[in-house]
């Protein structure tokens, strides 16, 4: 009977920890300095295609069991959560905001990531993306 005791007692002290630790990192959200927004930022003055895309997840070090690679627009409700209704990043008019980010399988961490502001994207990012506002990269 006390060993049952003691093992719901591990059980509930464990739930707690995960529950309070995953509430304050959620609480936390995108937080970001100045320079790292400045130095993962793109602006282009005309269309982004899948190929630049491509282009630059091939220069990072990528692995393929490891790594997620992934491209959200600015209106979805994931990247909306993690900015916590901060202005982050902050819109720029007359601008379509891309976020390509590349997701470690294993920490759930986001090790590689870029904003990207254009004025408009290519045929074929439109039709990857359809009606979605987020897609993951195979």
């Amino acid at each position: 009977m006390s060993v049952v005791i003691i093992f719901l007692t591990v059980l509930v002290a464990v739930v707690f920890m995960i529950l309070f630790f995953t509430k304050a990192v959620y609480k936390r959200g995108l937080n970001v300095t100045k320079e790292w927004y400045e130095s993962n930022t793109e602006v282009v003055d005309g269309e982004v295609t899948m190929s630049s895309i491509v282009s630059y997840l091939k220069t990072l070090d990528l692995k393929k069991d490891k790594h997620i690679p992934f491209l959200m627009k600015d209106n979805c409700e994931i990247f909306n959560k993690l900015s916590k209704g901060r202005p982050f990043p902050p819109k720029k008019v007359g601008y379509n905001l891309l976020f390509v980010g590349v997701q470690d399988a294993e920490s759930n961490n986001i090790p590689y990531c870029k904003i990207i502001y254009s004025k408009s994207f290519d045929a074929q990012i439109n039709e990857i993306f359809g009606e979605e506002s987020m897609i993951v990269l195979s």
